[in-house]
């Protein structure tokens, strides 16, 4: 039977990504729709034993994702039994990736892993400190008042086997387009560049396609970070929720050794609340975001720069 799922919180990219570059755990600051680009912590792939653990698995057959128009998050992905029933597609022009097998990958419980598996790698917890310390120097919180950075966690994917990526467009944008699924499937033979009527008014071209396993989607989840102040003799609270930040070393008329300098205040680090995550998710291409982690970069990059070896 066909099944179709609207997935508000995936996020579809213009291209496949290999399996090892894009990982359950992978923390992304700023910008997700570029998470190689951005800063960014790659995690390991998980073993046998962590994915029993810690992972729900779907199979798919003939499975199609898009999202309209547009690349931008929320996607609808349609999944086997496509010979039952056609595609409608009513927007000017629609990107489609096409697979005849898949797998739908996410996380049971992204909050336990983030506790007991993320913020318990070395790797992941020191990137985490730079830009968490970073984001509360002096000159950050005097342009910025007390906003938080927006750090991701990659919580999800779909990953496709030998996909092809299909564009539809029509010329006449009052008709509503309907294609049987063998149909769609039979032209994913069409050559890369080639393209075919679909009709009189509308055609299908043939961008790009793939050998292999390439992650197409990624869902991510916001992390929701609360500083907490440490008083002077007072003892820092070792919580698998919380990290211990670097002094305010990049901070101006800061003496590295001095007092100042040498006091550290922890963050607590969760994962923020569903609605949270899809409405930033929508709010990613302002423009103070890009002022903001351009801004949060010089820092943490000044903070790098003196710290050298020890991060």
């Amino acid at each position: 039977m066909r099944r179709t799922k609207e997935e508000k919180s995936f996020f579809l990219y213009e291209t496949g990504r290999e399996l090892d570059v894009l990982c359950l755990g992978n923390l992304v600051l700023g910008d997700y729709t570029n998470p190689t680009t951005a800063r960014h912590y790659t995690h390991r792939p998980l073993t046998d034993i962590e994915t029993e653990n810690y992972v729900s698995a779907s199979e798919l057959s003939e499975c199609t994702i898009r999202n309209g128009s547009s690349w931008g998050p929320g996607l609808s992905v349609t999944a086997s039994g496509f010979s039952q029933a056609s595609l409608k597609f009513d927007d000017s022009s629609t990107t489609i990736v096409a697979a005849k097998k898949g797998r739908r990958v996410v996380l049971k419980n992204p909050g336990t892993f983030l506790n007991f598996h993320i913020l318990r790698t070395p790797e992941a917890q020191n990137e985490l400190r730079k830009w968490v310390s970073a984001a509360r120097s002096d000159l950050i919180l005097k342009l910025k008042s007390l906003r938080t950075p927006k750090i991701w966690m990659l919580t999800g994917v779909y990953i496709l086997d030998d996909a092809a990526v299909l564009s539809i467009s029509k010329r006449d944008l009052h008709t509503s387009i309907g294609i049987g699924s063998n149909t769609l499937f039979d032209l994913m033979t069409v050559p890369v560049g080639g393209s075919i009527g679909l009709g009189s008014s509308s055609y299908l071209e043939s961008r790009m396609s793939f050998t292999g396993s390439h992650v197409w989607a990624a869902q991510y989840r916001l992390l929701d970070i609360r500083y907490i102040k440490i008083e002077p003799g007072q003892d820092s609270v070792d919580l698998p929720s919380q990290i211990l930040l670097y002094p305010k070393i990049t901070s101006h008329g800061v003496l590295r050794g001095s007092p100042s300098a040498s006091q550290a205040d922890q963050a607590h680090v969760c994962i923020a609340a569903e609605d949270s995550s899809d409405t930033e998710m929508q709010k990613l291409d302002r423009s103070e975001d890009e002022e903001y982690n351009s801004l949060l970069d010089e820092e943490i990059q000044f903070m790098e720069d003196i710290l050298g070896d020890e991060v």
